[in-house]
Formats: structure tokens, C-alpha cells, sequence
């Protein structure tokens, strides 16, 4: 998959306006850009392919946030995304 420069900034700007709203659940930026990809409904792969990171990367981030959160799948994440973005 190509990105363009802007795409990729675009997908920076979208990940980092969620920041502020989870930073108190102990969240890093990374996994708040992940988290916001698994919400929008993005598997591991493609996940992986827009951040420029491995799958298994993506797949421990999952991991730690699920632990972090004291959650059980990556569906209660998208859950979790949207009861906290307002």
C-alpha cells in the first residue's frame, strides 16, 4: 500500500487529536493511534501498513492496551473509544 506524504500526515493529525482524551487511562500516543485505527474498524494489517509498523508490533500494542484497560477484545476497545471520545 503507497501513502502520500499528506495521507500520512493527515492520518498523524487524526491520531493525535485523540490524545488528550484518553492520556488518563495511562494510554501512550501510540497506542491512542491505535486504539483510534482499531475504532474506525482497521485490521492489525492494515493497521500496521498505515503507522509503518510490524503486525506482531500491532499485535503487542493490542495486548498492553487490552491489559491497561482491563478489557478482553479488541471489540470492547472500539467500545471504549467510543464512550470516551466525548
Amino acid at each position: 500500500m503507497v501513502y502520500s506524504a499528506y495521507e500520512n500526515e493527515r492520518w498523524f493529525l487524526a491520531l493525535t487529536a485523540l490524545v488528550p482524551l484518553v492520556a488518563a487511562d495511562g494510554l501512550t500516543d501510540k497506542e491512542t493511534g491505535i486504539l483510534r485505527c482499531i475504532a474506525e474498524g482497521l485490521s492489525n494489517r492494515e493497521i500496521s501498513e498505515a503507522l509503518y509498523l510490524s503486525e506482531g508490533t500491532v499485535r503487542n500494542y493490542v495486548s498492553v492496551m487490552l491489559e491497561k484497560l482491563a478489557l478482553r477484545d479488541p471489540t470492547q476497545l472500539a467500545i471504549f473509544y467510543f464512550k470516551n471520545k466525548d
